[in-house]
């Protein structure tokens, strides 16, 4: 017996408390479930439904936020099965056959629903044309997985959610297999109402912040959970055989063991075989917004969203976490009321960085005048201008409008707009009178980069740990389904097997703390902002001075001193030796070595000896420039050469390696800082270290972003420093000092930006589907913009 519901049918349906509105496209309903060809829904803004009491209504575009095109469905999932799981033996407030007929719309004023619907509603607009299938045994599931060839999505068919808060997984760049998770503990989030999440089900993702480590349900315990599961998987279509075997597998073993059924949830029980037998899943996080879905003891469990309606709720989530103090407490509140307007007015991430970078040029301008009135304006456009940085991230992620390019845009600007800022200021400094401007500035400048560099090299180091130890914790991790416990609870029984408490008042006072010691962009425009009222031009470059060498002393001590206590380093080394094959585009390309080096690297130095006989040299360079001993800074070069060839050389995988990268970086910049005792223009100095700190970002941001190093750096770091030594022998043997170093500098600053600009041609130029790097094709699409290092 089947019926057909009309693709016309609205029906209103009351679920207990809970109103709701479902929207039905051509089906065929029958015994054996409901399977659809399902067309899609007509917007939000169109749908009707009662407002629950106590609540303002939201009336039509009130409740909406952005244009169409902002908040458009891209295709992503177009085409995906849909399968929803219906528990068998729990209760259920769904239909029992098919969409009752609706004599029409929904008459009067429309409303956004505060309540979200049923799950269904928002995959059929997401997935249009899918099939959509409602089963409650497992191998019916396996047996719709191998029968099919695009993306498979499984949800719980209680689950209720808006249309926003599946976009996230349903409909982002990529071809991700992941499921939908909420992490209510997390200390730097905002707050959301919770409802009986004591009784959820619960996962624990692993410390990469994105792998499904171990599954809950009724039946099965975790060690340290530390997420929630929301009730949605997605599944590409490459890993559908393996999911389908998995199950298939699973009735077998699950046939003599009907207690792991019993009262069980469907849709927990299916992703715990997929956690358990080994397929990769990601845990996607859900933003800020409303869902429920059954939980223990026939309860529904869930949260409350921050925001009056689901597009709204959207906007607060397209805020990331990750920033400092300020930033989540002044900038970012005030950032989305400028991506509201962006997203009504349609302006793209990359426009929005441009005005950002326009804005801070304007205000580096001002700053150059002098006067008091103009560095007013600077700091307040300085404010502007991070608001507006702020923007071209949320609108990406609200639009899921990723790209890399826009990613090392964004990066680029904000550091241009900050050493325009130096710069000017030391302009202003030495009219003044202040000659120790440029030498401020020059300082500034090497410390804030000193401080991006060792953030990016550590990253990068702990990336590849994590990656080398990945396999042998997935084996660690594999455990059959019939086992009540995962493999953690299993070695550590006095595990804690529920979410932890909430952070305590203190924790987060802590937390905070902590962050701001790190000092990140918004608070270091903050402090620039500041001082610039004073209309001293020193106290603003030594208070950017003062507060970047505190973050830098902060997080690179408390991170050599935790390298310290690691009980063999060894083992790290060997890690990281051990993925060597799969690290290009890491911290071996970032550290710019050049031919020369490369050539006389061919045998392997201890890498603490080798790092001291390197300080040495630099120390002796300096030493040498500033007392006019050209023989010695000669010969400290070549010897440099050596020795930067064979600590440097691929694969470096010393426990301690990340500190090479800003220890390079300091010591080139102060052997070139040291030309000021010859009277070289600071402003000249300034400049060239500029290029080369750009020459360093374009590499880090292009190979993090695309994913390519390119050919051999001509010159590198080793050759830059040759170059200087040997200029300045020439210029002492010749007498004419500063014109041949001037000169030089001048050689070396258009070296430098030449081989960068067409290094990032080259890269950018390239077809995408010439990258290789794996990690960054395992990248999360919104680590491909971002305005916080």
């Amino acid at each position: 017996m089947s019926r057909t519901c009309p693709q016309s049918a609205v029906t209103a349906r009351t679920l207990g408390p809970l109103s709701r509105v479902d929207v039905c496209g051509s089906a065929t309903v029958s015994s054996a479930g409901y399977h659809a060809p399902v067309s899609e829904l007509p917007p939000e803004s169109s749908i009707g439904s009662p407002t629950p009491a106590g609540d303002a209504p939201l009336i039509g575009k009130a409740a909406l936020i952005g244009n169409a095109g902002a908040r458009s469905v891209r295709g992503s999932s177009r085409g995906a099965d849909c399968v929803l799981l219906a528990s068998p033996n729990g209760p259920s407030t769904r239909r029992s056959g098919p969409f009752p007929k609706s004599p029409g719309p929904a008459q009067g004023p429309q409303t956004e629903p505060k309540i979200p619907e049923l799950v269904e509603g928002p995959l059929a607009e997401v997935c249009a044309p899918a099939r959509l299938s409602t089963v409650d045994d497992l191998g019916r599931l396996a047996e719709l997985a191998a029968d099919g060839s695009g993306p498979l999505v499984l949800a719980d068919a209680e689950l209720r959610i808006s249309l926003p808060a599946v976009l996230d997984l349903l409909d982002v760049p990529g071809d991700p297999t992941a499921a939908l998770v909420a992490d209510p503990r997390n200390i730097e989030a905002p707050r959301q109402p919770e409802v009986d999440l004591d009784r959820a089900t619960v996962l624990r993702v692993g410390v990469d912040g994105r792998t499904i480590e171990s599954a809950g349900s009724v039946r099965h315990r975790v060690g340290e959970p530390n997420r929630v599961s929301v009730g949605l998987l997605r599944v590409r279509a490459a890993d559908r055989d393996r999911a389908a075997e998995l199950w298939r597998t699973a009735v077998d073993e699950l046939a003599g063991h009907p207690e792991l059924i019993t009262g069980n949830n469907l849709f927990d029980l299916a992703l715990l075989i997929l956690v358990r037998g080994g397929l990769p899943l990601g845990g996607q996080p859900l933003g800020y917004y409303d869902w429920s879905r059954p939980g223990r003891d026939h309860s529904h469990v869930g949260q409350r969203g921050l925001g009056s309606s689901p597009w709204r709720q959207r906007l607060r989530s397209a805020s990331r976490l990750g920033d400092g103090a300020y930033s989540a407490a002044v900038v970012r509140p005030l950032s989305r009321l400028g991506t509201r307007l962006a997203l009504r007015i349609g302006l793209t991430p990359n426009v929005i960085t441009a005005i950002s970078l326009g804005v801070g040029i304007v205000a580096g301008l001002l700053i150059l005048t002098g006067t008091g009135w103009a560095w007013v304006a600077a700091a307040v456009l300085l404010q502007l201008a991070l608001v507006i940085d702020c923007m071209d991230g949320e609108v990406a992620r609200f639009t899921r409008r990723f790209s890399a390019f826009g990613g090392w845009l964004d990066g680029i600007g904000d550091r241009i707009k900050e050493y325009l800022v130096f710069a000017a200021v030391a302009a202003v400094g030495v009219r003044d009178g202040h000659s120790s401007a440029w030498l401020l500035a020059i300082i500034a400048m090497v410390i804030v980069t000193a401080r991006h560099l060792e953030d990016y090299a550590y990253t990068d180091r702990t990336t590849v740990l994590r990656a080398a130890g990945a396999a042998d914790r997935a084996r660690a991790l594999l455990r059959s389904i019939l086992d009540p416990v995962d493999a953690g609870l299993a070695a550590d029984p006095s595990a804690r097997t529920s979410l932890p408490a909430p952070a305590s008042r203190n924790q987060r006072i802590s937390f905070w703390v902590k962050k701001i010691a790190h000092v990140p962009i918004a608070e270091r425009y903050l402090i620039l902002s500041l001082t610039l009222l004073t209309r001293q031009p020193l106290w603003v470059l030594i208070a950017a001075i003062a507060v970047s060498a505190f973050a830098l002393a902060w997080t690179a001590g408390g991170r050599f001193l935790r390298a310290l206590k690691t009980p063999d380093l060894s083992a790290s080394q060997g890690a990281m030796a051990t993925s060597a094959a799969d690290r290009s585009g890491e911290l071996d390309d970032q550290l710019d070595v050049g031919r020369l080096a490369r050539f006389a690297g061919v045998v392997r130095i201890p890498y603490l000896i080798c790092v001291a006989v390197m300080i040495g040299c630099w120390l002796a360079m300096i030493l040498g420039i500033c007392l006019g001993w050209w023989l010695l800074t000669l010969i400290a070069a070549v010897v440099l050469i050596f020795a930067v060839g064979g600590t440097l050389r691929a694969p470096l995988v010393h426990g301690l390696g990340w500190l090479a990268l800003p220890l390079v970086w300091i010591a080139e910049a102060a052997v070139i800082s040291a030309l000021l005792a010859d009277e070289v223009a600071g402003l000249l100095i300034f400049v060239t270290l500029a290029a080369i700190a750009y020459r360093r970002y374009e590499l880090i941001y292009s190979i993090r972003l695309r994913g390519r190093m390119g050919p051999a750096p001509l010159l590198g770091l080793d050759g830059r420093l040759l170059l200087v030594a040997v200029l300045f022998a020439i210029a002492q043997l010749n007498g004419n000092v500063v014109e041949i170093l001037s000169w030089g500098l001048v050689l070396l600053t258009t070296e430098t930006l030449v081989e960068a600009v067409t290094g990032t041609l080259r890269r950018w130029r390239a077809r995408p589907g010439a990258v290789t790097d794996t990690a960054q094709a395992n990248r999360s699409p919104e680590a491909n913009r971002s305005n916080e290092e």
